[in-house]
């Protein structure tokens, strides 16, 4: 690509060595006042706070959740240490088999849940409003009803595993499915398992 080879503009010269400037000062901010910057979850926000503070919640998390498993060691390094392989690939899990599965899972299992639950699931605000419409004309929206919003603290780690399993069975024999898509529900059972208890993360 020539436009790498262009020389610089004098004013272009002049906001990138700004721009390093401004940089430098953002690193030197940080590693004097032990600070560290994150990517959050949701939003494309960034999360700034103290080191020492992150590294206390994440222990808080470890402690609260009792779900994880510090391992001693890495279990890879056997596969990954042999004397026949001459150097160490990069192992990662963005699309793992987990992944796979649990996309598969979703595209068999969510129009069948999107039909038989479009009664009592909320998915947006013009569908809250349309809901409670309904509830109004129906005389149950009182000056006395109450609105309530909670929050399941560590979701993904506090949702028991079996139960879970146990339910997703008991709603497809409710609705009397035997196969989903010509799959066995236990088939489908044994994948969700997969799912929910084979992830690993570094």
């Amino acid at each position: 690509n020539q436009s790498y080879l262009t020389p610089l503009s004098y004013k272009d010269q002049l906001k990138s060595l700004e721009r390093a400037q401004i940089l430098g000062s953002i690193r030197r901010t940080i590693k004097n006042m032990n600070l560290i910057i994150r990517v959050t979850d949701k939003g494309n926000n960034f999360y700034i706070g103290s080191a020492g503070e992150f590294e206390e919640k994440a222990e808080n998390f470890f402690s609260d959740t009792n779900a994880f498993i510090e391992l001693s060691s890495n279990p890879f390094n056997e596969i990954l240490n042999k004397d026949s392989i001459p150097v160490r690939p990069i192992e990662h899990t963005i699309h793992a088999s987990t992944t796979k599965i649990s996309k598969f899972l979703d595209k068999i299992l969510r129009p069948i849940f999107d039909d038989k639950c479009k009664d009592t699931t909320i998915v947006d605000g013009a569908s809250l409003i349309t809901e409670l419409s309904k509830y109004n004309k129906k005389g149950l929206l009182k000056p006395t009803t109450l609105f309530c919003t909670f929050d399941i603290r560590n979701l993904y780690t506090m949702l028991p595993q079996e139960e879970t399993l146990d339910i997703l069975m008991a709603f497809l024999h409710v609705h009397g499915y035997k196969k989903v898509k010509g799959i066995s529900i236990d088939t489908i059972k044994k994948l969700a398992s997969i799912v929910l208890k084979d992830n690993v993360f570094a």
